[in-house]
């Protein structure tokens, strides 16, 4: 079973780190330019957390209707 992971709309993303404080998985990182990005997808639970919390609706988790 391939379990859906988030994904961060880059244009859409201020990098406030919403979706970093909610993710009990460590999923998410900042790159070298200081930008959140999806760092480990293999820990990810599908939970739908960080989208929920995006004040930008940047995060989205494919596969999941209501997130």
């Amino acid at each position: 079973m391939v379990v859906p992971v988030p994904e961060i709309d880059a244009s859409a993303c201020i990098s406030c780190g919403a979706c970093a404080t909610v993710c009990d998985q460590e999923c998410f990182a900042r790159d070298a330019d200081n930008r959140v990005v999806v760092a480990d997808d293999s820990a990810c639970w599908s939970c739908g957390h960080c989208a929920r919390v995006c004040p930008r609706d940047a995060v989205s988790v494919p596969g999941m209707s209501e997130v």
